[in-house]
């Protein structure tokens, strides 16, 4: 158990450990930053600007070593997006407190339906996500999600 974890909102000056950390993911699962799914990480401040929209990073010993964001797409709904723990962190929890403050803060701002899309080989996440009422609603190359 790591005691010394901080889950706070990012600011621009993590933009760059962000992206490192989630490059660093996905190679370690034979994927690449999409220039399509990925925009958001580019100009995050913009894109997680709304009211309504929160990126968290979680850090240890000021290491970035988890993140998860959620967007409001519409009034009442938002999508989760980019829920990604270091290899060495996994297995603590952590990806849990992420989720669960994400979903503590759509919650807080009246969401009605939340969406997410995942990779079929972050097992898992899946698993996550069905203990905290996420059904499959579609199953392709990426599994799509919804509560």
């Amino acid at each position: 158990m790591i005691n010394n974890i901080v889950i706070r909102t990012a600011n621009k000056k993590d933009n760059n450990n962000i992206v490192k950390l989630l490059t660093d993911v996905l190679y370690e699962f034979g994927m690449k930053l999409d220039s399509i799914y990925d925009n958001d990480i580019e100009d995050m401040r913009s894109y997680y600007g709304g009211k309504n929209d929160l990126f968290l990073v979680a850090e240890v010993d000021d290491c970035i070593v988890g993140i998860c964001g959620i967007k409001e797409l519409e009034k009442g709904t938002g999508e989760v997006r980019k829920l990604y723990v270091l290899s060495d962190y996994r297995g603590l929890g952590l990806g849990a407190r992420l989720f669960d403050k994400i979903l503590s803060f759509a919650k807080e701002h009246q969401y009605v339906k939340l969406i997410l899309a995942t990779d079929v080989q972050f097992i898992q996440a899946i698993k996550l996500y069905s203990s905290r009422g996420f059904k499959i609603v579609k199953k392709e190359e990426d599994i799509y999600m919804e509560k």
